[in-house]
């Protein structure tokens, strides 16, 4: 090592790749971290840097609060840093498989979108309840 005492990521950068393993189930690339809290500094000027805080700590919670405070608010600060991420990867081509399917598989994608709709609606329901405890907006 150079000596040099490891520096502690903001809170930012924490929030950055709490909502790439949501999104992506895998460890964010430095890069992508990096990417995102520069453009929250851009589009999210006013924030100056604050992550949400608190958020609940179980990915599956964080995405059910976020289900349900969009219904209700679809500008809200999660919504929109979860969006933030998204157009992030999706900028780079490293995720092309994480938005495009390789195969063309018809019945897999209805019985797959049928497992997803129910899925949501439990998200939703939890994230009504979650609501109340994580008031955003």
């Amino acid at each position: 090592m150079n000596g040099q005492p490891h520096a502690e990521p903001s809170p930012l950068s924490k929030e950055g790749e709490r909502f790439y393993q949501l999104l992506f189930r895998r460890p964010a690339p430095r890069q992508a971290i990096e990417a995102y809290v520069r453009a929250c500094s851009i589009l999210l000027p006013h924030l100056k840097s604050q992550a949400l805080d608190p958020l609940p700590s179980s990915p599956s919670a964080i995405e059910a609060l976020e289900l349900a405070t969009r219904l209700l608010n679809p500008s809200n600060p999660l919504t929109r840093r979860m969006h933030i991420m998204l157009y992030i990867a999706e900028a780079n081509p490293g995720h092309f498989q994480d938005f495009v399917p390789q195969r063309s598989r018809r019945l897999c994608a209805w019985v797959q979108s049928g497992g997803y709709f129910l899925r949501t609606l439990g998200l939703l329901l939890r994230g009504m309840l979650l609501r109340r405890r994580y008031p955003l907006g």
